[in-house]
C-alpha cells in the first residue's frame, strides 16, 4: 500500500476540497545530463542527501 501525506479537509466546495497539510519535505528534479530523474529522487529519498537520512516516499498530490 502506498503512503499518503496526512491532511485535514478545511472546506469543501462541491467536488473541490481545500486541504491543510503539515510541514513536508518536498523533492523534485529534472533531467540532469544522463541521470534518470526518478533514480536521482530515489537515491535522495534512500539516504543520498546532505543529512544522509532516509525520507518516506508518498503518493503524488495530483
Amino acid at each position: 500500500m502506498t503512503e499518503t501525506a496526512p491532511y485535514e479537509v478545511v472546506k469543501q466546495i462541491g467536488d473541490v476540497e481545500i486541504r491543510s497539510y503539515p510541514p513536508l519535505i518536498l523533492a523534485m528534479t529534472s533531467s540532469a545530463g544522463n541521470d534518470d530523474p526518478f533514480n536521482l529522487l530515489f537515491g535522495y529519498s534512500t539516504g543520498n542527501n546532505r543529512s544522509r537520512s532516509k525520507i518516506s516516499m508518498t503518493t503524488p498530490w495530483i
